[in-house]
């Protein structure tokens, strides 16, 4: 069943402006792969004064710690985690197209063509696979040009461990994020 144009140009006039580039790039199949966070939310034990059912802060009765507050351990959130976000695109032409969630939050912060192939990409929530495996403790952290000796260290890297990153049901997990194919 096709849509009627009229309607589906209905629905994007009511869109910003980047959900409708979104939108469109899907519509003419310009899209070749979603990106998805797959982080999980990160927690701490913390010690926390214990409270009554009233909400007072109890104290100890007895002994040395007599008018002092008890303590107990809970599980406090550190880090919020996008786990099942989709966070970019990548177009059949190798771009990467930032997306913005239901409440307008874009996650993307940066994205980069790794040595071994894969894309990289940075989230706002902390999860980073910008630097393939190949290249760690090689490229260097001001981002000064990769010498010679780098490019050819990297490359040995790349040939004594190759990437392992197999795709299931059109998908992948690359270091923490999950690539999908889009459509067929």
């Amino acid at each position: 069943m096709q849509a009627n144009d009229q309607i589906i140009n209905q629905m994007l006039r009511n869109l910003p402006q980047d959900q409708q580039n979104q939108f469109a790039a899907i519509l003419r199949n310009d899209v070749a792969y979603e990106v998805v966070c797959n982080t999980e939310d990160q927690y701490r034990d913390v010690e926390v004064e214990q409270k009554d059912e009233d909400g007072n802060v109890v104290l100890y009765k007895t002994g040395e710690k007599k008018g002092q507050p008890k303590m107990t351990t809970e599980k406090q959130l550190v880090q919020a985690g996008t786990k099942g976000a989709v966070i970019a695109l990548i177009m059949n032409d190798g771009s990467v197209m930032p997306t913005k969630d239901e409440h307008g939050v874009m996650h993307l912060r940066s994205s980069r063509r790794r040595t071994d192939g894969e894309y990289g990409f940075e989230c706002w929530c902390g999860q980073d696979s910008r630097i393939a495996p190949n290249e760690l403790g090689i490229l260097k952290a001001d981002g000064s040009q990769p010498t010679k000796e780098d490019i050819f260290n990297m490359a040995e890297n790349l040939r004594k461990q190759p990437p392992k990153y197999a795709t299931i049901n059109g998908e992948r997990d690359v270091d923490g994020f999950i690539i999908r194919k889009v459509g067929k």
